[in-house]
């Protein structure tokens, strides 16, 4: 009876009155403690690779904004040399030729306003990098790239407008973020084009980029790299030019500006220039519709030189 009763015995019953079993349920209670004590350190050791990402994609951000300014600025050094070969063998004048050319010292200052803007933005597509892969898609239509480049600048535009206008009408705005890039009047050059406070050409380029970029990454579009280099080209080429204080043939900037410049109310050379010599008007970057439509624009200034219809003896207005 005795073996019988024992052996009717349910294997749950065997297991809890085994000492094998015991020791399997000490040696699990011990592991569980192990694991929550081990749980801090694990939590800061996940960090690390996030910490390595995050301390890759800064060194990036600022490597590249470094070298993208520096390309920047190497269009300004060819640019300014060339306007100067031309205005010595008489193809380009000077628009205020009282103002003496001073802006070719001011690289440093061009340099890091350009660098500060793009690092933050540099970091961001580094970060999404493989999205921007995926999305990447070679057309082959230049057309359609052209068009794009265009829209994009057309919309840039009607942003600047907004942001430089703000910073004119606003007095704390001006004096704190806009007042550095008025101290270049008539001695306006291409190394002008992004000199002055740090935050500036951040507030009237980064907000506006960063939005493009952040859309490219989370929307399910493709970009095509013909139609972004055809707009870095000739955004860069029209802010140069504006900023150049040359009155420039219609062979340099049409074709230098991809033919932007030669759009129906673009804005030439001079336009930019006065706004520098008054800057109540022409605050628009690359159009004049804007100032047109707001009242700011202004075609003539009494220390701009112009030329009369036949080209020959330059009178000013």
């Amino acid at each position: 009876m005795a073996g019988g009763s024992f052996t009717s015995m349910t294997p749950g019953f065997l297991h809890s009155v085994s000492p094998l079993s015991n020791l399997s349920d000490d040696w699990n209670a011990s592991r569980n403690i192990l694991e929550r004590m081990s749980a801090p350190h694990g939590a800061v050791t996940d960090t690390i690779p996030f910490l390595s990402r995050a301390l890759v994609t800064t060194v990036v951000g600022v490597v590249a904004g470094c070298l993208i300014s520096a390309a920047h600025g190497f269009l300004e050094f060819t640019l300014f040399h060339l306007i100067e070969y031309l205005h010595r063998i008489g193809k380009a004048r000077r628009l205020a030729p009282s103002f003496p050319v001073t802006m070719n010292n001011y690289r440093k200052e061009d340099f890091l306003a350009v660098a500060v803007w793009l690092m933050p933005l540099s970091a961001f597509a580094y970060s999404n990098r493989q999205i921007y892969a995926d999305k990447m898609k070679f057309s082959g239509d230049i057309l359609g790239c052209w068009l794009y480049a265009f829209t994009m600048m057309v919309l840039h535009d009607t942003y600047f407008y907004t942001v430089h206008s703000l910073m004119h009408r606003i007095k704390a705005l001006f004096s704190t973020f806009h007042a550095g890039h008025h101290t270049t009047r008539g001695d306006l050059t291409v190394y002008a084009t992004a000199f002055g406070d740090l935050f500036d050409v951040a507030l009237t380029f980064g907000p506006f980029y960063f939005a493009v970029f952040y859309y490219y990454a989370h929307e399910n579009v493709s970009w095509d790299p013909l139609a972004w280099v055809m707009l870095l080209w000739a955004l860069n080429m029209v802010d140069m030019i504006g900023h150049c204080g040359y009155d420039l043939p219609v062979w340099v900037f049409g074709p230098a500006s991809l033919g932007v410049l030669l759009v129906p109310l673009a804005q030439r050379s001079k336009h930019h220039y006065i706004h520098h010599l008054d800057p109540r008007f022409n605050r628009a970057l690359y159009f004049t519709w804007w100032d047109r439509l707001g009242g700011t624009f202004r075609e003539h200034h009494p220390k701009v030189v112009e030329k009369r219809d036949s080209g020959k003896n330059p009178v000013a207005d």
